[in-house]
This record gives structure tokens, C-alpha cells and sequence, in this order.
């Protein structure tokens, strides 16, 4: 491939899924990819950190109300020309909208990365302009056949233009020198502690009130487990709220964003991700790597990769009283909780490496180049 210069585009780079994705699939390129990423607000965690790598961030710093604001297509129209922009690779809704309109303006390909299913509730509005924009967009990068099918049926997406490329990790980034023991004191548990473990935003979509649901209805069968609750979000305090109503407050560790994740994965039996919509969950994949064994919901590509490799459980989504069914049924399983734990990292060291997500995204902008050049 020769030396080409892609524009990567994100609202902003706070510690999220696709941001990480961002971060470990840049550091797999060659080098003879030059990569460019533009916030339309502000840097984030994981900016701070690509650009202490040495990349180089462009920060419009433009205050982003899910609206629109034609100015971000003419700054990054400027970005392209001025820094001889190859390829834009627009990252989730608001950003892939802006990237599109930039790469028609200045006559360069325009791919977009679909992260999550569709919530169906999506106002139909996003799906209309979605459809307007497939002319002028090159290819259409998904985690999961769950999130093609939903890219073909709400935006009429053709078949040719969606490349299904799973997500993936880094495991190296997995190491940590903390015990159980060291990890859970360091946290104020107990050895003898029950203790599940979730990250994620603290939105609707990652459903963490049914999780709070199932820990109160487990309770009252006098069973007694700790939450370690990673994330932050507008729905903390609302979360927060509950774990009081509930009478699960003492139970529930609300740690808000860490970047220390790997050092408390030890201080865990079991990790759960009680999602009602999804992609292909990195924190999911990061827990299996971290050999914790895996409770997730039914819900994208999360299903396929644990029933098809029996290397988790799968419970129906948005159901509290199936969580803590699972949760129960699990915790009492010790050959099943060190089975799933063995098998979910050999499954995502086969299957889920960074490596190969980062080749097939580089012979993805090779064939966009080709067919447009």
C-alpha cells in the first residue's frame, strides 16, 4: 500500500468502546498510514493519550447539541486540503454525518463505522438521512452480522458496501500485578465476597437497572453479592437513587470512569453485561481476555460470540428476574465458572486480536482507494 493519510472523525474521546477501538486500531497501522483524528468538541481521555503517542489531534472545539452546525463540514473541508487528506473514516452517528459532507465537498471516500445495533425507538429521521447519505458514502464498517442486518433493513444499506469486521483488543493491555486479595482490599472487599463486575456508560442502552433489579430480587432469597459498577453518565444519580430504593446501596461500588480497569478485573467472580442494545461489546471481550467468566444479554453480536463458542451465558434482555436467575445459577457452578473462564480467553486470543482487525481495516482503505482513485 502506498503512504496515505486518513482523517479519522469523533465528537469527542472520552474512555468509550469505539474510542478504545480508535486507540488500538491506529497503533496496529503501518507505517506508512499516517493518521489524523479531529474532535469536533474536545480531546477526551483517550485524545490525551493518542496524542502523548505522538499522533496528531485537531480539536474544533465546537459545542456539539446533537444539532447541526454546518461549520464543522467546512473545518474539516480545510483539515483535508490543508494536510492533503486521503480518506475520512467518520466514528458514530453525529461524526459519520459531518464526514460524509466533508468528503463529497472535497471529492475524496468517505467510510463510516456502525457500532451498535439500532435502538428501534431511533427517530426516523436519522434513518432518512442515512439512506440520503449512502451515495455519497464508500463503505460501511460493522462489529457484528447483527448490525449489518439492522444497516440493511433501517437505511436500505446494499449488501456490497457493508464489511463486517469484528471488534477487537489488544490482550497485552490486560496485564495487571494485582492479586485477588489485593484488589478487592483495595476496593473494601472481602475474600469471602460474592462480587459481580459491569463497565460501561451509565445510559439506558447498557441497562443497569435491571442489574440493580437482579441483585434486590437475589437479596431477598438472602443472597447476598457486591456490584464494582464501571462508568459514568446522566443516569448516574438516577442509578444511585435506585440502589437506595432497592436497599442495595451497600452492595453497589460505583466507581465512575477508571482507567485502572485491568487492576480490578482480579477483585471479580463474574462479569455481566446486562446491554439492551449493542454491537459487539469491548468491555465484554476485555473481561473474557481478563479470564472472567461472562453473564451478557441477547443482544448483537454478543450472543453469537458466547453461544457459538459455549463460553458464557446469554439471558433475555431487559428481564431482572432471568439475570438473577443466571447470577444464582452460575455463582453455584464452580466447574462452569472456571470452564467459561478458560475457554472466553482462548476465544478472543483466536478470534478477537487486534492484529487482524487492523489488517482488514488497512485492505478495507486499499480497495476504497483503488475503486476511487
Amino acid at each position: 500500500m502506498k503512504n496515505i493519510t486518513v482523517l479519522h472523525v469523533f465528537v469527542t474521546l472520552p474512555v468509550g468502546g469505539a474510542e478504545q477501538l480508535l486507540a488500538s486500531m491506529v497503533s496496529k497501522f503501518n507505517s506508512n498510514i499516517k493518521s489524523m483524528i479531529c474532535c469536533i468538541c474536545d480531546k477526551g481521555e483517550i485524545g490525551e493519550r493518542l496524542e502523548q503517542d505522538g499522533h496528531k489531534i485537531i480539536v474544533l472545539n465546537k459545542l456539539h447539541k446533537n444539532g447541526w452546525d454546518g461549520s464543522v463540514v467546512d473545518d474539516l473541508c480545510n483539515i483535508i486540503r490543508k494536510y492533503n487528506v486521503d480518506l475520512i473514516h467518520g466514528q458514530l452517528y453525529h461524526s459519520n454525518l459531518y464526514s460524509r459532507f466533508a468528503a463529497k465537498r472535497e471529492n475524496i471516500p468517505a467510510i463510516i463505522s456502525i457500532h451498535n445495533t439500532y435502538n428501534k425507538q431511533k427517530k426516523i429521521h436519522r434513518r432518512l438521512i442515512n439512506r440520503y447519505l449512502l451515495k455519497y458514502t464508500s463503505a460501511i464498517i460493522v462489529g457484528s452480522d447483527d448490525i449489518k442486518k439492522d444497516v440493511v433493513k433501517y437505511d436500505h444499506a446494499p449488501d456490497k458496501l457493508i464489511h463486517t469486521i469484528p471488534n477487537s483488543i489488544n490482550i497485552s493491555s490486560i496485564q495487571t500485578s494485582f492479586s485477588r486479595e489485593s484488589a478487592r482490599k483495595n476496593l473494601g472487599l472481602s475474600n469471602n465476597d460474592l462480587v459481580l463486575g459491569t463497565i460501561g456508560r451509565l445510559e439506558e442502552q447498557k441497562g443497569h437497572k435491571f442489574l440493580l433489579e437482579a441483585l434486590s430480587i437475589l437479596k431477598k432469597e438472602n443472597i447476598y453479592i457486591k456490584l464494582i459498577l464501571i462508568g459514568d453518565g446522566r443516569l448516574r444519580k438516577d442509578l444511585e437513587a435506585l440502589s437506595k430504593i432497592l436497599k442495595i446501596e451497600k452492595q453497589v461500588l460505583f466507581l465512575g470512569t477508571r482507567a485502572d480497569i485491568a487492576d480490578l478485573f482480579p477483585a471479580m467472580d463474574v462479569f455481566i453485561m446486562p446491554s439492551l442494545w449493542e454491537g459487539l461489546s469491548l468491555a465484554m471481550l476485555t473481561a473474557m481476555a481478563a479470564k472472567l467468566p461472562v453473564i451478557a444479554t441477547d443482544v448483537g453480536g454478543v450472543k453469537g460470540v458466547l453461544e457459538e463458542n459455549s463460553c458464557g451465558m446469554v439471558v433475555k434482555s431487559g428481564d431482572a428476574s432471568k439475570l438473577a436467575q443466571a447470577i444464582e445459577q452460575l455463582m453455584n457452578n464452580k466447574p462452569l465458572l472456571k470452564r467459561y473462564a478458560s475457554l472466553g480467553r482462548e476465544v478472543v486470543k483466536e478470534k478477537y486480536s487486534d492484529v487482524s482487525m487492523a489488517k482488514s481495516i488497512l485492505e478495507l482503505y486499499d480497495s476504497v482507494l483503488v475503486k476511487t482513485g
